[in-house]
């Protein structure tokens, strides 16, 4: 005849409570690492990234630098008129309605 020793439950939990602190510290750092900084510099290239932009000069030391671009395939006066219309108490923001009426009601 064999005993097994049965692990009691409160070791179990434990465990369990581990697992799931080391996998979102894991998911953190895998954001912060790899995600976040692509995000914060969405659709811009290196130069437009270092080099300085309009604006800069506003806050001396920031604490946050991010910088996001667009690349449009059109000459400016081609979309110039879709520029001006944007805004509020224009045309919009082109966003979800809802967001639009609970930001700026």
């Amino acid at each position: 005849m064999t005993f097994t020793k049965e692990v009691p439950v409160m070791f179990k939990r434990i465990g369990i409570g581990l697992a799931a602190v080391a996998t979102a510290a894991a998911a953190t750092g895998a954001y912060m690492r790899f995600i976040r900084p692509w995000m914060l510099m969405w659709g811009s290239t290196k130069e437009e990234c270092t080099r300085p932009l309009p604006g800069d000069d506003l806050v001396p030391n920031p604490t946050h630098i991010t910088t996001r671009a667009s690349t449009i395939h059109a000459p400016p006066r081609e979309i110039w008129s879709w520029l001006v219309q944007m805004g509020q108490n224009r045309a919009g923001f082109y966003t979800h309605n809802w967001v639009e009426g609970t930001a700026f009601g």
